[in-house]
């Protein structure tokens, strides 16, 4: 209730901007460094709860005005398990036979030492082939491949501490981004982006009820964005022409410190939970 979905995949709280809204991977934040806005894939079946708070948001979620996401992941037991979905692909035969959408999802996590340490991976892919028939042939596809795994790890380091570890990686190659019937080959441009996170987080239950958390997390992005050529772009009314005027390369880093103490349970005209912390980034 009160999200909608833009024309490239955004979302858009209360009908806030895309990069309004606080993004984050188990309380890291995964939103874009330099756009704001959630750029990052993971594997759907590595998702154990979506929290959405679009009023009344705590401060450790007050980045974003408009509304605050989190997306908790999954860990493994005792248990070996594995899950594979989307292993048949489609294919096209419009101008030819060819390989045109597979979405494979793969899940296996299991222990590493019983009743100790576990692990979880997920990996996911997506690979999208678009004919545009009113082109040229030779000239007439674009290509998407994206793909992403997480891998998470968690240590009962004493029967008071747990250590949890996590790594994200995406990748994206688009080839002919933005292929269309008044968009020819020559004005397309090719995208690469990469995304890297790691996170190590501590959570410590102390004596009278308190809990203390510190964490870590390291991210990377790196986008590439190339056009076909160095001519003059066009915009005319029968469509564009030329090559794209922006060869773009971008590099984003951010570290983020969290601590976090839970103050023991207060009664007295009810249940009162208290928590201070600091986030630094």
């Amino acid at each position: 209730q009160g999200v909608v979905q833009d024309a490239r995949g955004q979302v858009h709280f209360n009908g806030g901007a895309s990069d309004q809204v606080s993004y984050s991977l188990d309380e890291f934040n995964i939103a874009d460094p330099v756009t704001g806005t959630l750029e990052a894939r993971l594997n759907i079946d590595a998702v154990r709860s979506l929290e959405l708070e679009s009023g009344r948001f705590s401060a450790a979620t007050g980045r974003g005005s408009s509304g605050s996401l989190n997306l908790e992941t999954g860990m493994g037991d005792d248990r070996f398990r594995f899950g594979a979905t989307n292993f048949i692909p489609s294919v096209s035969t419009e101008r030819g036979l060819a390989l045109s959408k597979w979405t494979p999802r793969v899940t296996f996590s299991g222990p590493i030492k019983r009743g100790r340490a576990w692990f979880h991976n997920a990996v996911d892919a997506f690979y999208d082939l678009d004919t545009i028939p009113e082109l040229p042939r030779g000239e007439d596809r674009s290509r998407d491949l994206t793909g992403s795994n997480l891998s998470r790890v968690q240590l009962n380091a004493t029967p008071s501490t747990i250590l949890t570890g996590s790594y994200l990686i995406n990748y994206i190659d688009r080839r002919n981004q933005g292929l269309s019937m008044l968009a020819p080959l020559e004005a397309t441009v090719n995208r690469r982006q990469t995304l890297n996170m790691a996170a190590l987080r501590s959570q410590s239950y102390l004596r009278r009820g308190y809990l203390v958390e510190f964490g870590f997390a390291a991210s990377r992005v790196v986008v590439r964005e190339s056009p076909q050529g160095t001519r003059t772009f066009e915009i005319t009314p029968a469509g564009r022409r030329g090559n794209y005027f922006v060869d773009l390369a971008r590099l984003a880093d951010r570290q983020q410190w969290l601590a976090t103490v839970h103050f023991p349970a207060l009664e007295g005209r009810g249940r009162h939970l208290l928590r201070a912390g600091a986030d630094l980034q």
